[in-house]
This record gives C-alpha cells, structure tokens and sequence, in this order.
C-alpha cells in the first residue's frame, strides 16, 4: 500500500504570525495490487503543529479503515466485505 499526502499553507512570502496561518492537509493511500484509492482533507484551520499531525493521523486510520473495506469487498474475503 502506498501513500500520498500534501500540505499548503495559506501564509505568504510575507513573514506572518503562525497564529494567523491556516494550513490543510490532503491524504491519498492507495492499495497496489487493486488499484483501489481513498482520499480525504484536514480541512483548512489554525492548527498548531501538533494539531495538524494529530488531525492527519486520524484521518489517516479512518481511511485505512475504508480501504480495508473496498479491499475486502473486493477480494471478496470472507466475513470482511460487510
């Protein structure tokens, strides 16, 4: 399985606070074998550092959950594709 993610920031080249920033975050993880893709956004925000990587992570566990899923249903597993 493969993973992307890109992050922007909305601050420019002018040097602003960080309180001011708002920054979001996109994950895409892929299953190689299938194909198959799921993305989602940290939607746009004033997060802190550890915010934001808190918010990725738990984006990043529930699309895992989803591609387990789409996965599941489409090796057709046993008990896992419902």
């Amino acid at each position: 399985m493969e993973g992307m993610s890109t992050t922007s920031s909305g601050r420019s080249q002018v040097r602003q606070s960080r309180a001011m920033d708002t920054r979001s975050r996109s994950i895409a993880l892929i299953h190689g074998p299938t194909g198959l893709r799921v993305e989602g956004v940290v939607p746009a925000g004033s997060y802190s550092r550890q915010e934001m990587r808190l918010q990725a992570r738990l984006l990043q566990q529930r699309l895992f959950g989803e591609l387990e899923q789409l996965v599941a249903r489409a090796l057709r597993v046993p008990g896992r594709s419902g």
